[in-house]
This record gives structure tokens, C-alpha cells and sequence, in this order.
């Protein structure tokens, strides 16, 4: 059979701790030089060195620690911090027993112990440890005793190895009185067959019969967990080579289909040192493991709120005092970890002061004294913490007991109190010299009461005045005798006084007053405005104001003198305006009075060769003229609108080859247009002209060529906001060039009306104010990107169309069309204007009727005339075309109406938000836009 008892490998080897030994500074020991040992002393070393088994040799009263490399192995970690120390300071946590060894010893006894157990501290953690110990006296040859020497058998594995043994003999007697014994098995190793009774079968979902008769390890094992398999063939197979017991806790797949949790315990049988059979029993855990595990989600949560307390805690155990745990908040308090004392001897390394700067003696540690004596004290100590530095702590302490009320050990909670000490001794120290600090603040509150220009005053809850400062004389002229014990009612202005009692009851409601300004008379009759601040404090109101009477004065200038820029700036810009529609409206004047004078002059002589050249200038000045009013009214926003659904991309698309023969061919049209692109709500002849001004601005600034590039995409609500715009969904144009950009200070005046860089005679300045009117006008909003030769970039953020209907930019040729024999109603209020839409309609052969107001209009309607088409100016008089419209609607709600206008108020009309068969056309207009408005809703509305 194997040696279960075979010592364990030294942890140095001889070599090493002879180097050690000869390397030592014996000098410094009551031993001396190597050299002066005794003879029975060296050859008792020598001899140590030599032999396999632990010795360890105590030299002196003070037991000098020599031992060879088997002992190395029992010192652990502590190897060769003990060799050469004395017996007492090598192991502190048995100092008594080894004390108790030498006393004896050195009488001339021999001492020996079996399986005794130690607690000892090795290994980074304290165990306890059993032995076979042999103490004997080394006598050298004049019958003195120099030494012990010590025989060290550590059985810890077989101690061990037996109380499981034991342990397991107990469960499966416990197993057996509550029936929970499955069954036994033999296994014949040498034949690999496994005999096992029913119940046993039954567990490993095996065929009874067969099983009885015999079965291999491998079809066993099919039955267990498979992540137990590994660790179990592992038990095994130690158990045969050690020749240990074998016991293990595993799962196995139960004939129901479930896993139980079984434990099994044998141990082999061998013959002629071979292993030959392996027997054992199986008992049922599966309750034992539910409540295991119902114990460590316990344990767990437990755990759990036991390290997230906001105070420290410690535990000790009993009798020794060894600590045992500790939360984390020990450690964020004390900037150490827990020192795990052995015991409550050793709590000398948990250094703390009392109240006097005194060390705290061990036992008056709360632990020690809740673990020896059972009490529950508490004390405040000046702890040295982990870094040197000291704090305040609370340790309060008291026993553990179990069930039986038995002490089974100690706990202390730790409370960080260094804040509240220190401001503890701070208020100490402040209240030794609260005296003299209330006589200085009465002192500094004195003179500031005396000297401060600021008006102070104290007064009761009704407003009655109990002292002032001497500011209020010299800044109103009243003394104490005219203030104290009356309310200042007689002082205020009387437009302030409601004002002023509002809020001294406020005030006495015990709401604070701030800036609260008011009128108070001086002593010559005149009023200072002042500035109050007051509270209400233990009843009474302390108020304090300031002379702002200069401020006002100041400010009163200022706002006058800010009226006064406002209006200059007013008229500056109107004149410019003014000045910039005059010069234009000149010019073309200038052309139409010049073309009809010589127009006229060669009729007269008869001579009509050449008239049609000054026809066609007449004609290009008024148009010229109308293009003007547009600009002035898209500046104003309002201009009147044709707003449609309008899909952006192929807007710009279609604009491409008019861009192009605009641009020239020095630079070039980059378009960039998104994808799925939103439709927009606007005017797509307004947006086309836009497009080209910014254009042809792009041209001007890139005289040697350059890139125009058009892009487009979406802004929905959110990137809005992120831009500062209104929160909606909008589609975004950008129009950047490579020009010469422009400067901050001409990007701020770029929308200004008549506002010009160009060279006087190439442009009007109402480009952009035009295109800002416009953009306005239909909600959307337009920003400039500009610097000094990096270029420009405009975008154009137009509102996003939600009305679902499809853009169509099918556009028909305009054409003289007419139908025939419709009766049209001119309602027009200038006789000129209303003459010429006679004659014009006369001429595309409609029958027409005329009214110069809305008045006469309705009574025409009035008449029963049938009426096809009626056209009104929205200008007219008192009722104007709009309304005029809205109630012929109600008796003719499909009348077909053309609104002509030059200008209009009318929201509704300027966006284009009209109803079904009613049109818009502003003034000046050609014949051909007339006939095709009027021929397209006659064509709707029939």
C-alpha cells in the first residue's frame, strides 16, 4: 500500500541553509563566533544538517532558532526570517507554549506530544496545524544543558484526512437515520466492473439487472454531470495512486430525467501494494445543496450590505481576540486594510491617541473588550492612519452571541468623526473669543452705521421709524428728531406712496425687498429717487437705500439721446431709400416722357419710319419700372405670391443651361443635390429670379473665373434648433462661389436696400434686400458665410411643404386666348387703368361690363346680369376688391375672380393663399398674362 505518510519535500534544500548558517552574524548573538561553539554543539549542528527529517535545535535560555531543510517546510513563508531569532519572537502566537518547552527542558526533562494542534501564522494567513512533537535536552560533556533539541512531525494532512473521515462516517450515520443512504457500490478494478444495488441503479438511470451483474466505470460515468466528470475522474484516480480516502460531491442524471446532488466515499483496496478493489456508499445531498445555496444568497446579500454600510466594521473571534473580516469602509477610513491580529495581544498595530495625545493601551480597545469581558463600551481615539496622517474616530464595540446567547465573538463599527471634532475644537475656539469678537463687530457695525452714505434704517412692522444712521441728514437734510417714531409717508412723492405701502406689507409678510425705487422730499422741497433693500428680522425692518437720483438723471439723458440716434437713423435710412427709388424712377421716367415727346413730335410731321424704336423703349422703361416696384415690394414683403409646391432639385435642374449661358464659360456650375429632398412651399418664378441674382452677384465677385456651386439638402426641426432657426422642417440651399468674398462690415449691410459694392450704373443695391423680402415672406430664413477672398456661401433655408400635393413645373406657353361671348365685370376705381382693361377685353372679344367701386359692383350683381368672370382692383375705396370678392362669393360661390393689384395689405393674397377659382395678377401686367389668366379660369370653373 502506498505511504500515506510520506514527508513532504524540504522547502530549501541543505546546501541553502548551510550557506545560511556559515553566512550569519553569530557575533551579534549571546552565541558568538561559529568558532567558539562547543564541540556537543557543533557536532549536534552538523548532524541536524544531515538527517532528513524536520529538527530544529533551541540554543540559550532564549532558544536561538537553528533547524535544517525539512524544518524550512514547516516555517513556510516565515523561512528564513526565523532562523537565528529567538524561539519567542520566531513564533509569537505560541511564545507561551515554547516558553513552557524551554522551562521545562532546561530542568532535564524530555518532553512529547501527539497530534498536538497549534494556531500558527504562516503562509499569509493564521491555520491551525497539527504535530507529533519530541523535545529533548542537549547536554554537552560536563553535563551542562545547552540547548533543546526539537523533533518536528507536522500530520496536519492525516489530522485532517481523518476528522473528514470521521465527518463522513457521521453524515452517512445521519444519512441512514433519515433514509437518505442511495446505496453502496464495488468496484473490481482489475475487471473494471461495478456492482451496485437497485436504488443505486435508479440514481444512475441504470438497467437494475444489469447493474447487479455488473457494469464499467465509463457507463457510470455517462450518468454524472458533465462538468463534474473531469474533477471526479481526478478524485479517483488520487484516491488509487495515494492511497487515500476518496469522497466527492457531484450530479448525477436521475432515471426522471433531473439532476440530483449525490456525495460518495470510498477508498481503495490493494493487494501486494496493486490496487484491486474500490467500494463505497452514495447518500442523497440534494437537499443539503438547496439549502447551501439558499445560505450563500444569504450570505451574499448580507455581504452585500455589510460593505456598502457607511461606517467600518470589524469582527474578532473568540476566546484568542483573532480578527477575522472587515468592510471596505474600513479601509477609506483608516487608509490602511484590516490588520488581521492574531489576537488582541497583537492590537498594538492599530496605533491610536486619546484625548490627551496619550497611546491607548491594548486593552481598552473596544474589540479587546467586547471579546474578554463581553461589555459594549465606545470612545473617540486620535487614530494614526495608513498614511501617516491622524483623524478623529467614533469605535463603538460589543459582543456577538449565537443562538444560545453564547459569546462567540467580538464587533466594533468605526465612524469617521474628524470633521466634527475639528469643528468641534474650532467652535471651542471661536467661543473662547466670542467677546472680543462681538465687542470688534459691534465696532466695525458701528462706524459702518456712521460713516456709510448709504441711508440705514431700523423701523417695526407698521412702518414706524426706531433709528437712522446720519446719512439721512446729509443727504436729505432730516435729523432723528424729524424722523424717528412717524413713517416716512409724509416724504414720499405722492404718485409712490400706494406703491411704497405695498410693499412694507409685503415686507412685513416676511418677503424680502430688492431695488425697490421711490421718491423721498428733502428738507429744500426737492425729491431724491431712492433705491431700498429690506428684511424682516425678530419683527423688525432693517432697510437700507441708496441716493440714486444722479443715475436717473444720467439715464433720462440717455434714453433721450437713443430716441434721438433711432429717429436720425430713421430718417438716414429713408432718406437713402427714398433717394435710391427717386434716381431709378428718374431714369426711366427720363426714357418714357423722352420716347412719347419724340413719339408725338413725329407724328406730327408724319414721319412713322422710326416711331415702333421708341414704342419698344417706352415699353422696356415700364417694364424696367415694374421690375423695380416688385423689388421694392419682395424688400417689404409685399409683394403677392404664387406659392405652390415646388420641388427644389429639378427647379435647379432646369435653371442649368440658363445658368450657363449666364455665367460664361470662365466658371464653372457644380450642383450637389441630396437625395429625397422635400418639396417646399413657394413661388417658383420668385425662387428662379433669386437663384439667378445670387448668380450673377457669384460672377460679378469672380472676375477671372472661379466655381459656383449649388447644393441642397434637409434640416429637419431638431438641426434647426442646433442653427438657431425656428424648431421646423426646412430644405436647405447653399449657393457658394470662389470669388473675392466679403468683409464682416459689408456682410452686416449686404440686405440694406440700394446697398452696393458694384460700380455706379452696375446695380441697383435691391438684389438682396429683395431676395431677403422675399425668403421672409414666405417664412423661411437666409444667412451669409463671407470672408475677404475664401469666398461666399448664402443659404437659403425655405419651410418644408406638408400639403402632399405633387410640384409640377409644366408650364404652358403664354398665348392670346379667349372665349367667346363671356360677359366680364371691370371692377377698377382709376378711370385710366379701367379704360385700357375695356379696351383690351374688347379686343380678345369678351363682352364687359365696368364699375368703379364695390358698391356700384354689388349693384350690378343686384340686377341679375349673368356674369362670367369678374376682374376687381384690390385697391379699391372704403370696401376694398377682397372683401368685395368674399361677399359675391357668398351668392356665386364658383364665380371665377381675378384679383389685379399693384400692392396689398392683404395677408392672404400675398401668399398666395387664395380660394378655388379666384386668381392673382399684379399690376403692370401684359395683355398676354391677362388673356391666359382669364381663359384658365373660365377653362376651371366650367
Amino acid at each position: 500500500m502506498p505511504n500515506s505518510l510520506r514527508t513532504a519535500e524540504p522547502r530549501v534544500d541543505q546546501a541553502t541553509i548551510t550557506n545560511l548558517l556559515q553566512s550569519f552574524d553569530w557575533r551579534s548573538t549571546p552565541l558568538g563566533a561559529m568558532e567558539t561553539w562547543p564541540t556537543t554543539m557543533r557536532s549536534i549542528v552538523d548532524m541536524m544538517l544531515a538527517v532528513p527529517v524536520a529538527i530544529a535545535t533551541l540554543w540559550g535560555r532564549q532558544g536561538l532558532l537553528i533547524y535544517n531543510a525539512s524544518y524550512s517546510t514547516i516555517a513556510g513563508s516565515r523561512h528564513p526570517e526565523l532562523f537565528g531569532r529567538p524561539i519567542l519572537e520566531a513564533w509569537p502566537e505560541i511564545a507561551d507554549f515554547n516558553q513552557a518547552i524551554l522551562d521545562q527542558v532546561f530542568t532535564g526533562q524530555s518532553l512529547t506530544y501527539e497530534k498536538h494542534a497549534l494556531m500558527l501564522q504562516r503562509n499569509g494567513r493564521t491555520e491551525q496545524a497539527w504535530f507529533d512533537l519530541s523535545y529533548s535536552p542537549i547536554v554537552d560533556q560536563q553535563g551542562e544543558i545547552l540547548g533543546v533539541m526539537a523533533l518536528v512531525v507536522e500530520i496536519t494532512s492525516q489530522v485532517l484526512a481523518e476528522q473528514q473521515r470521521y465527518r463522513a462516517e457521521e453524515r452517512y450515520q445521519l444519512a441512514l437515520d433519515a433514509g437518505l443512504l442511495i446505496g453502496t457500490w464495488d468496484w473490481d478494478i482489475v475487471a473494471d466492473r461495478c456492482i451496485v444495488d437497485p436504488r443505486f441503479a435508479e440514481y444512475f438511470s441504470l438497467d437494475p439487472v444489469l447493474a447487479s451483474q455488473g457494469v464499467s466505470v465509463s457507463t457510470m460515468f455517462e450518468s454524472i454531470h458533465p462538468d463534474d466528470r473531469p474533477s471526479i475522474a481526478h478524485l479517483i484516480e488520487s484516491a488509487i495512486h495515494n492511497g487515500q480516502s476518496y469522497q466527492a460531491e457531484y450530479r448525477v442524471r436521475h432515471r426522471d430525467g433531473g439532476y440530483r446532488w449525490v456525495e460518495a466515499s470510498g477508498f481503495c483496496i490493494f493487494e501486494n501494494n496493486q490496487p484491486q478493489r474500490f467500494p463505497g456508499v452514495l447518500i442523497d445531498i440534494t437537499e443539503r445543496k438547496r439549502r447551501e445555496d439558499a445560505l450563500a444568497h444569504s450570505e451574499a446579500r448580507l455581504r452585500a450590505i455589510f460593505d456598502t454600510l457607511p461606517v467600518g466594521l470589524v469582527f474578532a473571534e473568540t476566546p484568542t481576540g483573532r480578527i477575522t473580516d472587515g468592510n471596505a469602509h474600513v479601509e477609506r477610513i483608516l487608509l490602511h486594510p484590516v490588520l488581521p491580529s492574531p489576537a488582541t495581544d497583537a492590537y498594538g498595530e492599530w496605533i491610536a491617541y486619546d484625548e490627551n495625545n496619550q497611546l491607548v493601551p491594548i486593552h481598552e480597545y473596544p474589540l479587546a473588550i467586547a471579546v474578554q469581558t463581553g461589555q459594549v463600551s465606545e470612545r473617540d481615539f486620535h487614530y494614526q492612519r495608513g498614511d501617516g496622517s491622524r483623524a478623529w474616530i467614533k469605535v463603538i464595540g460589543g459582543p456577538v452571541r449565537d443562538l444560545d446567547n453564547t459569546i462567540t465573538g467580538g464587533l466594533i463599527t468605526i465612524i469617521d468623526i474628524d470633521r466634527e471634532k475639528r469643528t468641534e475644537k474650532q467652535l471651542q475656539a471661536l467661543n473662547n473669543d466670542l467677546e472680543g469678537l462681538v465687542a470688534q463687530r459691534t465696532r466695525e457695525r458701528d462706524r459702518i452705521w456712521l460713516v456709510s452714505q448709504d441711508l440705514l434704517g431700523i423701523a417695526d412692522p407698521d412702518g414706524n421709524w426706531l433709528s437712522i444712521n446720519p446719512a439721512w441728514q446729509r443727504t436729505l437734510g432730516w435729523d432723528d428728531a424729524d424722523i424717528l417714531g412717524r413713517t416716512s409717508t409724509w416724504l414720499e412723492h405722492p404718485d409712490d406712496q400706494e406703491r411704497t405701502q405695498q410693499e412694507i406689507t409685503k415686507l412685513a409678510r416676511g418677503i424680502p425687498t430688492s431695488s425697490f425705487e421711490n421718491r423721498f422730499r428733502d428738507r429744500d422741497g426737492k425729491y431724491h429717487w431712492l433705491s431700498w433693500t429690506a428684511v424682516l428680522d425678530n419683527k423688525y425692518l432693517y432697510c437700507v437705500a441708496r441716493d440714486i437720483t444722479s443715475e436717473k438723471q444720467r439715464q433720462a439723458e440717455i434714453e433721450v439721446m437713443q430716441t434721438q440716434l433711432r429717429q436720425s437713423q430713421k430718417m438716414e435710412a429713408i432718406g437713402q431709400l427714398t433717394g435710391g427709388i427717386a434716381h431709378d424712377f428718374n431714369n426711366i421716367l427720363t426714357s418714357i416722357l423722352g420716347g412719347l415727346d419724340l413719339l408725338q413730335r413725329r407724328i406730327n410731321a408724319g414721319r412713322f419710319d422710326t416711331i415702333e424704336r421708341y414704342i419698344n423703349s417706352a415699353v422696356k422703361s415700364a417694364k424696367r419700372a415694374a421690375a423695380l416696384t416688385q423689388r421694392l415690394l419682395a424688400f417689404s414683403r409685399q409683394q403677392a405670391l404664387d406659392v405652390q409646391p415646388i420641388n427644389v432639385n429639378s427647379l435647379i435642374q432646369s435653371l442649368d443651361d440658363l445658368l450657363q449661358r449666364s455665367l460664361g464659360e470662365q466658371i464653372q456650375v457644380e450642383t450637389t443635390l441630396g437625395s429625397d429632398v422635400w418639396r417646399v412651399q413657394t413661388d417658383a418664378n420668385q425662387l428662379e429670379n433669386a437663384l439667378l441674382n445670387l448668380a450673377i452677384n457669384a460672377r460679378d465677385a469672380m472676375p477671372y473665373g472661379g466655381t459656383l456651386r449649388i447644393a441642397t439638402s434637409n434640416l429637419n426641426a431638431q438641426q434647426a434648433i442646433q442653427q438657431q432657426l425656428d424648431p421646423a422642417d426646412y430644405v436647405l440651399i447653399e449657393v457658394a462661389d470662389t470669388g473675392t468674398g466679403m468683409s464682416s462690415e459689408i456682410v452686416e449691410r449686404a440686405f440694406d436696400p440700394f446697398f452696393t459694392t458694384k460700380p455706379l450704373g452696375q446695380g441697383t443695391g435691391l438684389g438682396l434686400s429683395m431676395i431677403y423680402g422675399f425668403i421672409k415672406q414666405i417664412g423661411g430664413h437666409i444667412h451669409i458665410d463671407s470672408q475677404l477672398e475664401q469666398g461666399t456661401t448664402i443659404k437659403l433655408y425655405l419651410p418644408r411643404d406638408e400639403s402632399g400635393i405633387d410640384p409640377n413645373f409644366a408650364a404652358e406657353s403664354a398665348q392670346s386666348r379667349s372665349i367667346e361671348g363671356a360677359t366680364i365685370l371691370v371692377v377698377e376705381d382709376d378711370e385710366a387703368v379701367r379704360m385700357v382693361l375695356i379696351d383690351v377685353l374688347g379686343e380678345l372679344g369678351y363682352h364687359t361690363l365696368e364699375s368703379y367701386d364695390a358698391t356700384s359692383a354689388l349693384a350690378i350683381f343686384a340686377q341679375n346680369i349673368p356674369i362670367d368672370l369678374m376682374i376687381t382692383d384690390i385697391g379699391l375705396p372704403k370696401t376694398d376688391g377682397y372683401d368685395l370678392s368674399l361677399q359675391i362669393r357668398q351668392r356665386y360661390p364658383n364665380l371665377p375672380i381675378l384679383l389685379v393689384s399693384g400692392y396689398t395689405d392683404r395677408a392672404a393674397v400675398r401668399s398666395g393663399q387664395l380660394e378655388q377659382y379666384m386668381e392673382l395678377l399684379s399690376k403692370p401686367f401684359e395683355i398676354t398674362d391677362l388673356a391666359n389668366k382669364i381663359h384658365d379660369l373660365l377653362q376651371q370653373s366650367h
